[in-house]
């Protein structure tokens, strides 16, 4: 076993070597990195390409400016694959996931395209099969807080709005239309195509739920071929976006209070407070795991806790 490790461990050396090589020759002075250094500073660097091996096919993005704009697919240091960001005359501008440069699902590698912190992202998605890569097509934007297979039926789903916006009219109350027409969600097989079954699920759900500013819909939740009130949070939003005051000031305080709390219950806080401790119990993504959990609230749950502790004092 452990002469298998050794020589497992010598391969990967060799086939990364391999790709850096083949990039720099490629490339010239293009710096070669893997994904794992592509963080913090380093993003900000032009004329990069970044790798990620995945069994035995490495997978480059090359010719960055802002963002990529070309992947190639590679399986034992031989060029199986080239996508070039413009195809059927669209632009694509493809970035990594935080910590890999593609998700892939079975035999499914899906790539981020970038439309900015202000618009949602899209997807491309390829299919590996033997020794061919096939690219299958790309999603329409989506804000993806759906995102993996949650109905169980053995495919991919990819769903959300397609804008990053209020789906309230002037009124300040639900503009049906709009979030109906927003709301989408992608199943990804041989083809790309509407779940038009798994969105209706969810419309119905949203209606009941959507009560002020861009929610977001889904951080987890228990998948029972019906989705029901307590297998969604009622209020993601306050995890996916920074909310304002206006948007809450004319919620109770009740209803400010277990906004706020929600937040520290998705990462499992376990609360001392009784009536907190019923009501998330009855909530089934919820699992009471820490005594402490601040540590884990990204920055926009910090900003949001405060400004929500704000308006209730108000109150």
């Amino acid at each position: 076993m452990k002469i298998r490790m050794n020589m497992e461990h010598l391969l990967r050396i060799i086939l990364l070597s391999s790709i850096i090589c083949i990039c720099q020759g490629t490339f010239g002075q293009s710096k070669v990195i893997g994904v794992s250094d592509y963080v913090g500073a380093v993003k900000d660097e032009e004329n990069l390409s970044v790798y990620q091996v995945i069994g035995s096919d490495s997978i480059v993005l090359t010719d960055k400016y802002e963002f990529f704009w070309t992947i190639e697919f590679y399986q034992d240091y031989r060029l199986l694959f080239e996508f070039k960001e413009e195809v059927d005359n669209q632009d694509f501008e493809i970035d990594t996931f935080d910590d890999r440069i593609c998700h892939q699902y079975k035999s499914y590698y899906l790539f981020k395209v970038d439309k900015r912190p202000s618009i949602c992202n899209s997807y491309l998605v390829f299919k590996r099969d033997l020794n061919k890569v096939t690219f299958i097509g790309s999603t329409d934007k989506s804000s993806s807080l759906i995102f993996g297979d949650v109905d169980q039926d053995g495919y991919f789903e990819i769903g959300g709005f397609n804008d990053l916006v209020e789906p309230l009219d002037l009124n300040g109350t639900l503009d049906t239309d709009y979030y109906q027409s927003a709301f989408n969600v992608f199943e990804i097989n041989d083809q790309i195509r509407r779940d038009v079954e798994l969105e209706n699920s969810f419309k119905a759900v949203i209606e009941r739920r959507l009560k002020y500013s861009y929610s977001g819909i889904l951080d987890s939740y228990v998948f029972d071929r019906s989705v029901s009130d307590s297998s969604v949070r009622k209020y993601p939003g306050a995890s996916n976006y920074i909310i304002s005051k206006e948007s809450i000031e004319k919620m109770e305080s009740s209803e400010l209070r277990l906004m706020r709390n929600e937040i520290f219950a998705s990462y499992g806080y376990k609360f001392k407070s009784k009536d907190l401790q019923k009501h998330f119990a009855s909530q089934e993504w919820y699992s009471p795991l820490y005594d402490d959990v601040n540590h884990k609230l990204t920055e926009i749950e910090k900003i949001n806790v405060q400004t929500i502790l704000e308006v209730s004092k108000t109150k």
